[in-house]
């Protein structure tokens, strides 16, 4: 019986070595809809519905701001209840940022009224901005640098802006700072035989740890880490034995 298990474990970790040189990919997995997850850059479409779940999933827009023309960043959000476009003045949400002001200036609709970023971003182009929402928070980036955190708790905006309230976004029909867009996660994945197989898309910079269940043996270090590139360093395989 000790030879047999000796045997086992002795391929296991053979196929190990093998597998490594050359790691299957993480198995995709998504179960929402309106998750949107994919990393490569899009083409802005102005005035078109885009679902995204904003709580789930942070935006990420491309701008390269060189002429005098292009000096708005304009996001309107939606919730579940609208189905289609509607002007940028008349909607109760939005995001704005006015790139070429003498300091780059942003307002959220019904929060805030249009106010100097309070970090400003560096004069590099182009620039990858990112926008992130919480229940309780909306966050800028720019460049990977946060900018400001707005917290709706006790602002006259709670009620409109608090909680999971986006659905789909569009990008204002002047808005022509805006290049590209792309979430700004890495997929979600499966794993086969570790203590959690499916794993829900995470953002840039997050690390996970997978462990694998008994009578299976870790191909990798178990550690991956969600990339800038929206790709997940490592490939993790639990192999049965």
């Amino acid at each position: 019986m000790l030879l047999m298990l000796t045997v086992v474990l002795s391929y296991a970790i053979l196929a190990a070595c093998l597998t490594l040189d050359s790691p299957p990919s993480l198995s995709a997995v998504n179960s929402q809809t309106n998750l949107a997850t994919d990393t490569s850059w899009q083409p802005v479409v102005r005035s078109t519905l885009i679902p995204w779940d904003l709580e789930s999933v942070p935006l990420q827009v491309q701008t390269n701001s060189t002429s005098s023309t292009d000096n708005y960043l304009s996001v309107i959000l939606y919730d579940n209840t609208q189905d289609t476009y509607n002007s940028f003045y008349t909607y109760k949400r939005w995001i704005a940022v006015n790139l070429l002001s003498n300091e780059i200036t942003y307002y959220f609709r019904s929060c805030t009224v249009e106010d100097a970023l309070p970090i400003q971003p560096t004069v590099e182009e182009p620039k990858i901005w990112t926008f992130s929402k919480t229940a309780d928070t909306l966050t800028i980036e720019c460049n990977g640098v946060t900018l400001v955190t707005y917290n709706f708790t006790g602002a006259n905006c709670e009620a409109l802006w608090k909680g999971d309230v986006v659905d789909k976004i569009a990008f204002w029909n002047n808005d022509e700072a805006s290049k590209f867009y792309r979430s700004s996660v890495c997929l979600g994945f499966s794993i086969p035989g570790s203590t959690v197989e499916n794993w829900d898309a995470q953002p840039l910079g997050t690390t996970v740890t997978v462990e694998c269940q008994k009578k299976h043996v870790l191909l990798g270090n178990g550690v991956s880490t969600c990339l800038e590139s929206g790709e997940w360093s490592e490939a993790i395989v639990c192999q049965e034995f």
